[in-house]
């Protein structure tokens, strides 16, 4: 007779200079037999020192940290021992800047602290959703991505005046990081629209628009109904609505979710394929699922270039995974490579 299996325990520490919150959260990891909390830190130092020696499964971290701010915690972590990061923070509310840049740096969600935070009060919604979040984030191997920094310079003698390409691009959990360095890398004077689908918690849309703006030299707007795709500009599908592009216009529709999203990056990548055929190219990056696939099969179906995300540098390989298995990628390529080979199609030599 075999023995029961036993249930993975998952190790979870926890950053919050409130003595009350680290309280709070200890009691609701207790709901969970899987869950056990291995550390927990009052100030920011103290959270990257016992972070690298304890390497836990789970960072649950506070922004607001005395002596080192959880940024800054982040950014060390990302480039000395990455693991998984859920933010817990006041700071952290819907479309914060500060929200964005810890999904830039390397957090992998944020979560916004519940005011009144107290012993005394269940708060069962949040302790349900957030044991949801530590199951589910705990499981994604997080990988260092130091940032190359591509030069506009080397491509100024492309023309702006025209639009040669369209880039779609699809991207989910670790996103906004991917986006940051992936647009950067993109001179404004390419001769190129892009359009772009990120999954991304509701609320949030603005501040990361903002954020990526802050990043590049491209012109980043959310699409309204309309809109027409420019070079030098990037179309951000908007909250709760599928984008589609159709003879150089923006469609937004309230059909269903499809791969249960909305906006989704299929619906986005079978009307660029349609619309522009041998002049698109679909990039998939980072992120859960497989929204994408199908997309992908139909620019190939039509003649475009199709790129995905190399399983190395993604921080989770689901969506560029089920878009390689369709055989129907072009180029697998790592993150920090992603703007050179995409330039290299509107600057062959």
């Amino acid at each position: 007779m075999s023995s029961p299996e036993v249930p993975r325990r998952i190790r979870v520490m926890v950053a919050d200079d409130s003595a009350m919150v680290r309280e709070v959260l200890r009691e609701m990891m207790s709901y969970d037999d899987e869950v056990h909390i291995i550390g927990e830190a009052h100030d920011g130092k103290q959270a990257l020192e016992m972070a690298l020696s304890l390497g836990p499964d789970l960072l649950i971290l506070d922004l607001a940290m005395p002596v080192m701010g959880g940024l800054q915690v982040i950014e060390n972590l990302m480039a000395d021992r990455p693991l998984p990061v859920l933010v817990l923070s006041s700071f952290a509310n819907q479309g914060s800047v500060s929200a964005i840049k810890a999904l830039a740096v390397g957090a992998l969600e944020v979560m916004e602290k519940p005011l009144g935070i107290t012993e005394d009060e269940p708060m069962r919604e949040f302790r349900e959703q957030l044991l949801d979040k530590v199951h589910s984030l705990s499981r994604i191997r997080v990988v260092a991505r130091p940032r190359i920094q591509i030069t506009p310079e080397q491509f100024e003698n492309l023309n702006g005046s025209r639009m040669d390409r369209v880039l779609a691009i699809g991207s989910s959990v670790g996103g906004p990081a991917a986006l940051g360095k992936l647009l950067s890398g993109l001179p404004k004077n390419a001769p190129m629209g892009i359009a772009l689908v990120q999954h991304i918690p509701a609320g949030f849309l603005q501040g990361f628009v903002d954020w990526i703006g802050s990043e590049t030299e491209l012109i980043i707007k959310i699409a309204k109904e309309g809109d027409t795709v420019q070079p030098g500009q990037v179309l951000v599908a908007p909250e709760h609505a599928h984008m589609e592009l159709r003879s150089d216009v923006v469609f937004l529709t309230d059909g269903p979710p499809v791969n249960y999203c909305r906006p989704a990056v299929d619906v986005l990548f079978k009307s660029v394929a349609v619309s522009y055929g041998p002049k698109a190219i679909g990039v998939v990056l980072t992120g859960m699922g497989n929204d994408g696939a199908e997309g992908i099969r139909e620019i190939k179906s039509h003649h475009g270039v199709t790129f995905a995300e190399s399983e190395e540098t993604c921080v989770v390989y689901g969506m560029p995974r089920a878009a390689i298995n369709t055989g129907k990628i072009d180029r697998v390529v790592a993150l920090d490579n992603m703007s050179t080979e995409i330039l290299k199609l509107l600057r062959p030599d």
